[in-house]
Parts: structure tokens; C-alpha cells; sequence
């Protein structure tokens, strides 16, 4: 059944904010440099730092609306996001497939690769991955399971849950419509410095997030967030830093199912429950 805007839009709220990447942005308003808030008009051709913030929004909300799918990477380190990520997590979403998705992860640990189809997710690691997911931690007779082999991975067991917590980042329609509760005048931040940037400030509960969105260019999409390392207020836990990127826009995302001979069973014994 296809959710409704208010319902997606609430679920990926939800999930975003397990996730520490919360939307509920101070948003900061664009660079201008001339015309006013009904320039939309003429605004077709101009680039996003032209843009009044009223105007910017608008076509951020109408691309957002016309991408088909999407490349999501999340690189976290304990260090700053500007670092070697300590691990990395690319998938590709289709955001018109209710947010199927195809991927691969690479750790210091190990790699895998992930398919989540219209009935289930299939997940295939190394024994290095395994044994970093929770539930198979100290169970060796559960990662020789599973090592090597696609297995179809329970809902709401990991790593299930974290993955459709990221892939819910791919869904820009939701994003842009959060981004666009913002103030609809706010000071640019004075520091996009050599990337040419524009840069919408998140609060401090989020780590001081911050959007980044191409000032030189009339594609209104964000192309990064980062959250640097910092400590929860709330759980006085320390959180990595992280970056999440979006890149290539309208890829063909497939949504095949592993062959049945891949697949293996998921260990339930193994894992006590």
C-alpha cells in the first residue's frame, strides 16, 4: 500500500532522527544578488545563489519532486567528516519504489551487500562484517551461517533497521518538504568557503548539522550533510561524525531478488531466538 505524504513524511522524521540526522533545521537563507520574492519567474535560468530564499525553496521542492531515484553514501568517522571514514555505506534508492534499494558496505572490519526488494531484504557479508553486527557478536556458529551467502534478514532485525534508516535519507521529496518549514528569511552562513556552496545551519541537538546545496548551478538538490563527532546532550554518549552524500540522480535501480540457491536460511537457532 503506497503511504501517504504525511505518513512518509512523519516516518522518515522518525527514522532521522534515531539516526541523529534530524530535520527540524534553522534554516538559513540564500545569497542574492538582486530581484525580488517574485522573480520565479524569470528564475529558470539563474543560479541558486541568485535565488531569493522564497524562490529557492520553490525549486528545491519541484526538483526534489522529479527524482526518480537516487545514490546515498554515508561515511562516518570518529574524527571529523572531512576524514578517512572509519566506514562506509553506499545505496542506490528508488525513491518511487517506496525506497527499494541496492548497496554494499565497506568497514575495516569487512564488506557486504545488500538487495531489498518489494518482500524482503537480502543481505551478503563477509565473516569480518558479521561478526560486527550486534546480534552475531560472540555467536560464531552464526556467522558460519550466513558468511558468504545472501540471507533473508528478519524486519526489525539488524541490520535491517539501520539500513532502511538510511535509505530513508534518499527520499528528497520528504527532505525538501522539512527543509522548506524553515524561516523563510534567515543570514546566510558567511563561511561556504571554496566549494562555492550554499550552507543551511541544523540546531545544536543535531551535532550543528549542516546542509550543502551547489550555489553555482540551477540544480536545487543537496548534495551532502555533515554532522562532525560530538557528544549526545541527551544520552551524554559519544556520536561519530558522519557524511551523508547524495549523487546520482535518476539511476536505474534493480530490484531482483538474489537466485534461490544464494540464499541461505537465517539462524535463529545459532542466534538463541
Amino acid at each position: 500500500m503506497t503511504l501517504s505524504t504525511r505518513t512518509r513524511t512523519a516516518r522518515t522524521r522518525r527514522r532521522v532522527a534515531a539516526f541523529v540526522l534530524l530535520f527540524t533545521f534553522v534554516v538559513a537563507g540564500c545569497s542574492s544578488s538582486g530581484g525580488d520574492a517574485g522573480e520565479e519567474d524569470g528564475a529558470a535560468g539563474l543560479d541558486n545563489a541568485e535565488l531569493m530564499h522564497p524562490a529557492f525553496m520553490r525549486r528545491l521542492t519541484a526538483q526534489a519532486r522529479e527524482v526518480r531515484s537516487v545514490r546515498l553514501t554515508l561515511r562516518s568517522t570518529d574524527r571529523a567528516p572531512s576524514e578517512k571514514a572509519d566506514w562506509t555505506v553506499t545505496l542506490d534508492v528508488d525513491i518511487r519504489a517506496r525506497g527499494l534499494y541496492r548497496g554494499e558496505a565497506d568497514s575495516p572490519s569487512g564488506h557486504a551487500e545488500f538487495r531489498r526488494t518489494a518482500d524482503a531484504l537480502y543481505v551478503k557479508g563477509d565473516r569480518g562484517y558479521w561478526r560486527s553486527v550486534e546480534d552475531f557478536r560472540d555467536r560464531p556458529a552464526a556467522v558460519d551461517a550466513v558468511a558468504g551467502s545472501f540471507v533473508e534478514v528478519p524486519t526489525g532485525r539488524q541490520p535491517a533497521s539501520s539500513l532502511d534508516t538510511l535509505a530513508d535519507m534518499g527520499d528528497l521529496p520528504a527532505i525538501a518538504r522539512l527543509i522548506a518549514t524553515g524561516p523563510t528569511r534567515a543570514a546566510p552562513r558567511p563561511d561556504a568557503g571554496p566549494r562555492d556552496e550554499i550552507l543551511f545551519q541544523a540546531p545544536p541537538s543535531t551535532g550543528n548539522g549542516v546542509f550543502h546545496f551547489p550555489a553555482r548551478s540551477t540544480r536545487t538538490l543537496p548534495t551532502r550533510l555533515t554532522v562532525a563527532a560530538h557528544v549526545d546532550p541527551e544520552t551524554g554518549k559519544s556520536v561519530p561524525g558522519a557524511v551523508t552524500e547524495w549523487s546520482a540522480f535518476d539511476l536505474v535501480v534493480l530490484h531482483a531478488p538474489p537466485a534461490p540457491e544464494t540464499v541461505v536460511p537465517w539462524p535463529a537457532a545459532a542466534l538463541g531466538r
